[in-house]
């Protein structure tokens, strides 16, 4: 039950830092449309790194809160395959095809929503004449993005204070259902690390490439 407690604020953290988000960029942009949008990240860097967390929040993607709700549920789903009864396995069998199906086109929706806005060049006047955000807009989306993100480092140990033993069951900041599926997120969120760290040495180590700026 914790989980799921756990699962529900985390949607509520993102969800409601996307919706303050939208409302930001449509007040200061005059339009919905994505293609008369592109090119706010030079013009709003950090709001931009709250959006994009928020967003890989909604995705469930990793360190964030929600990818572990997602984990909790995979796991059980991936532990009801092994059931003896024929309906449980095929249920398991469906909501795991429906969980990656829908991870899927989550991850590609908002790469794409994210590269429309912030990405590229402006394609509208009204980009080029857009104003900084003010502190008390900026301000509780990033508070909502850093929960969220704190939600998935420390989802073990928030989870183990509020009870000292649950069904699923938790170790300090380790999630884990079965003992061969023990997941640290500090741990997975350090290798994540990794990853952009190690493109950026390659980067710096072979020079800045030469930039061409040609028409479409």
């Amino acid at each position: 039950i914790l989980f799921v407690l756990l699962h529900t604020v985390n949607h509520f953290l993102f969800k409601s830092g996307l919706f303050m988000a939208a409302g930001a960029i449509v007040s200061e942009v005059h339009t919905r449309n994505l293609d008369a949008m592109g090119g706010l990240a030079r013009r709003w860097p950090h709001f931009s790194g709250a959006v994009l967390v928020l967003m890989f929040a909604a995705a469930a993607l990793p360190p964030l809160g929600t990818f572990f709700g997602e984990w909790v549920y995979v796991q059980t789903f991936a532990l009801g395959l092994a059931s003896s009864s024929l309906l449980i396995s095929l249920g398991s069998l469906v909501m795991l095809s429906v969980i990656a199906l829908v991870g899927g086109l989550a991850i590609f929706t908002f790469v794409k929503a994210f590269s429309a806005i912030f990405l590229g060049r402006g394609r509208s006047d009204a980009i080029d004449s857009v104003h900084p955000l003010p502190f008390t807009i900026t301000t509780p989306i990033w508070l909502t993005a850093v929960l969220a993100l704190g939600t998935g480092l420390f989802s073990g140990v928030i989870v183990t204070t509020v009870a000292a033993s649950v069904a699923v069951g938790t170790s300090g900041n380790t999630l884990v259902i079965v003992p061969e599926a023990a997941i640290q997120p500090l741990a997975l969120y350090l290798g994540l690390l990794l990853i952009p760290l190690t493109f950026a040495i390659l980067y710096w180590s072979f020079g800045t490439p030469k930039i061409r700026m040609t028409d479409t």
